[in-house]
């Protein structure tokens, strides 16, 4: 089938891998999320007497994540994770929620960041708007463990594509109940020293991908690079007159 243009229309989808949360490369970040964010948000649940027992319960788990920045060609960003390009996203495609056959498969949202003394403030200011519906609380507790971060990263300006597993409820022979982790279409890969790192796919409308930023300060090795890129798009159906390919404004490295 094709379009108006008479280009055919592309059905691919673009792929991200997610990592478990304890999988990542900042572990400090896994432990901020755990060991600071989710105790003092639920000890300022504990506090309201609106939300009951049931709802109290700290039932954590282990999203996926995917990083985005709202940084296109950053110094900083460049130096700090090694990058090689800095793919353009149209967020329109996958904000605020992507779906497949009407199951959401994962959620975007902006981090939000604080200092520690101001985390639950940030909390409930936050999700202000849907505390009428406490039955949410459980899920919104999980929500700012994977948005909320040290106010120092704020930088950044992170954005976070996720997915949790679900928790499976068990009985226990003396009539207790407690919840286990379903994993769902997880995968896994070894890296970092034969490391064992757990991931889901995240897969995006191909039309969300609007440009590539090629960190290399050489103009004329990154046009050599250009041509490599626009056959590679070719190959996997893209159009490269619809994807932007520049080069990083960085000055030359000596």
């Amino acid at each position: 089938m094709k379009n108006s243009s008479g280009k055919a229309k592309m059905k691919s989808s673009l792929v991200f891998w997610g990592s478990r949360y304890d999988c990542m490369n900042d572990s400090q970040d896994y432990l901020f999320a755990s060991e600071v964010v989710l105790p003092k948000i639920m000890k300022s649940i504990e506090k309201r007497k609106d939300i009951t027992e049931d709802l109290k319960e700290n039932n954590d788990a282990y999203p996926y994540i995917v990083s985005f920045s709202e940084n296109e060609d950053d110094d900083s960003m460049w130096r700090h994770y090694n990058a090689d390009v800095c793919l353009k996203i149209d967020t329109s495609y996958l904000f605020p929620w992507i779906e497949e056959d009407g199951v959401i498969k994962g959620f975007l949202g902006k981090c939000i960041y604080a200092k520690e003394q101001d985390i639950d403030e940030k909390f409930f200011e936050s999700w202000r708007n849907s505390l009428q519906y406490l039955e949410n609380i459980p899920s919104m507790a999980r929500h700012a463990c994977v948005y909320i971060k040290r106010d120092a990263f704020k930088i950044e300006k992170e954005w976070r594509l996720y997915l949790s597993d679900e928790k499976l409820p068990h009985i226990r022979p003396n009539g207790d109940c407690y919840y286990t982790e379903q994993p769902q279409d997880v995968k896994v890969k070894s890296i970092r020293d034969n490391d064992i790192v757990f991931y889901k796919e995240f897969r995006i409308d191909a039309k969300a991908l609007k440009g590539i930023i090629v960190n290399d300060t050489d103009f004329e090795h990154f046009h050599k690079v250009k041509k490599h890129i626009e056959v590679l798009l070719m190959s996997k159906g893209f159009y490269p007159e619809d994807i932007s390919i520049e080069q990083t404004s960085r000055y030359p490295l000596k």
